[in-house]
């Protein structure tokens, strides 16, 4: 029978199961309570198909426990686990384990292949050291592939029971005490050395330092260079020097980068003439994301573009300068992809400046003090004909008008994504001054008429009081799936502002901005970045479109009951 033959294949079963994963979450994503809906009948599913079926246990258990969002699945089934008292958020083990469970803890640890904890803080660290007695020299989890994110304490590296040689992907963060000492950052050295030896198979490694600390120095993650198997490479709030560099430089396998970078060898020398690497060097490297002064950055890639490998580009620059020097690192960086008859490989390109510009004179005044536009200092990437997604994220963001913006929609015709997120900072010099040009409304038919593959689009502030008249709005019916707009705006124009952006970007979904600092000078408009009664109003008329296609599909034409769906009655 089919049943019988499917029950015998271990391969058939091993792909049907597959389909009942349950999603997890990660450090760097959410589940949604859809998905947390989801997890919780696929896990039953699977629960109940393990106690029901001797033959499908296996199978079921090895898809239940092999990916997990929180290890404390795993702690509880020590029957001494538990919350440290009563009503505390905090479990840990009261007492020893015995020999008979920690066996069936073992048979479940060995399904574990991947691990991405949210936090650590509602396990107490006294768990961890009954667990290491336990484990000698084994890891915790002996079949692990991925793990995220993973807290090394340097005065007492307990964690690294989790470190097994199956490891592909690890994400770790390096905690110190109260008081930092020197000899904390060589402990760094060291744990990323033992990682290196214990599991040298790693492809993706992401280290993470404190940035309540001074950066992490090149001097003491000097053994980077052992991990050779190195695809992806990310580091937060640690330099890389020219050394390191060098090494990295050699993985043949490497393809992201993305750390801080600081040349010695850079400083007042031309970029152009600075032999930094051989021509062999990042022959895979395609996604390059490097943050330090314009200086450093631009000596950096002006060095490793043989060939132009790379097709995403993000440079953030972390020191105080003139919009001069953002504009002619722009022309170095993109300026060295370019090649006698290609086009320029770029598909994405960041420019992150999250600082003030330096002041021509230091006295406050309402009038911005630099005139340069957005445009200006980015105008050199235009020439990426082959652009998809672009990024420009200013604390103090410079004149952006209709014309700047339909200047790239020409230049880029592949776009599915453009930002240029509103102020994180309340400038109010700047950001509420109406001399400092910003788009209009209008702005947004450029895009639903002219960027037909877009999907997200961020814009800074944008008044709605500049809406064309209404006969002009025309039906566009865009597929873009994320709008985030600054709205500098009277309440009275919301519903206009609702309906307008409604016949451009139907099945759009309107995103708040981030949070701004509390400051508001008195001079300020009254701002609202996303006005709860525009996005309520879009919300009303997408949700009468679906109820009008339920009824539709229920009733026909000539039943009354089909009259609500009709659009005078919306």
């Amino acid at each position: 029978m089919p049943s019988i033959r499917v029950a015998n294949s271990p391969l058939l079963l091993s792909a049907i199961f597959d389909h009942l994963e349950p999603p997890i979450s990660s450090p760097t994503k959410k589940l949604s309570s859809v998905d947390k809906d989801t997890r919780k009948e696929l896990r039953g599913t699977l629960l109940s198909t393990a106690l029901a079926s001797r033959a499908l246990s296996e199978h079921a258990l090895a898809v239940l426990w092999r990916k997990l969002d929180d290890v404390r699945l795993l702690l509880i089934l020590f029957s001494q686990f538990r919350p440290c008292y009563r009503g505390s958020d905090m479990s840990m083990l009261h007492g020893d384990i015995t020999a008979e469970a920690w066996l069936r803890f073992q048979a479940y640890a060995s399904r574990v292949r991947v691990l991405h904890q949210r936090t650590w803080a509602r396990i107490h660290p006294s768990t961890w050291t009954i667990l290491c007695r336990w484990c000698g020299h084994q890891p915790l989890l002996p079949k692990l592939e991925a793990l995220s994110t993973l807290p090394i304490h340097v005065l007492d590296p307990v964690m690294m029971m989790f470190i097994t040689p199956t490891l592909r992907s690890l994400r770790i963060q390096s905690l110190f005490g109260r008081e930092v000492r020197t000899e904390d950052f060589y402990a760094v050295s060291t744990l990323l050395r033992r990682i290196s030896e214990t599991a040298p198979q790693i492809t993706d490694l992401h280290v993470i330092h404190d940035d309540g600390y001074n950066a992490l120095p090149p001097a003491f993650i000097q053994p980077l260079g052992h991990f050779k198997a190195l695809q992806v490479f990310e580091a937060d709030n640690a330099i890389l020097d020219l050394q390191i560099l060098q090494c990295l430089a050699k993985l043949p396998g490497l393809q992201t980068l993305s750390a801080i970078i600081e040349l010695d060898e850079a400083e007042n020398e031309d970029p152009y003439e600075l032999e930094l690497f051989e021509e062999s060097d990042w022959s895979s490297l395609a996604c390059l994301s490097i943050r330090g002064a314009p200086g450093d950055l631009s000596a950096f890639v002006v060095s490793i573009c043989y060939p132009p490998t790379v097709r995403s580009l993000t440079l953030e620059v972390l020191v105080e300068c003139w919009p001069a020097e953002l504009a002619a690192l722009v022309v170095r960086c993109i300026g060295a992809f370019e090649y006698e008859g290609e086009d320029i490989p770029i598909e994405e390109f960041t420019l992150r400046y999250k600082h003030e510009f330096r002041l021509k004179e230091e006295r406050f005044t309402e009038e911005p003090q630099h005139k340069d536009s957005l445009l200006d200092i980015i105008r050199y990437s235009l020439n990426c004909s082959e652009l998809k997604k672009a990024t420009f994220d200013f604390t103090e963001l410079p004149a952006v008008t209709d014309a700047d913006l339909e200047r790239m929609i020409e230049a880029w015709p592949k776009l599915t994504e453009l930002h240029i997120p509103p102020s994180d900072r309340e400038i109010f010099h700047v950001h509420s001054s109406k001399k400092v040009p910003r788009p209009t409304m209008s702005s947004l038919i450029a895009f639903a008429r002219r960027c037909p593959q877009l999907r997200e689009l961020s814009l800074p502030e944008v008044h709605l009081s500049t809406l064309p008249d209404q006969q002009d709005w025309p039906f566009v019916n865009h597929p873009l799936q994320v709008l985030l707009v600054g709205f500098e705006r009277d309440r009275g124009d919301c519903l206009r502002g609702a309906e307008f952006i409604d016949r451009l970007f139907p099945h759009v979904c309107l995103r708040d901005p981030p949070p701004r600092q509390s400051f508001r000078s008195p001079y300020c408009s009254d701002r609202d970045e996303i006005p709860e009664s525009v996005r309520e109003y879009l919300e009303v008329m997408q949700i009468g479109r679906r109820r009008a296609r339920e009824l539709l599909k229920k009733y026909p034409r000539t039943d009354p009951r089909a009259g609500q769906a009709t659009p005078s009655s919306w």
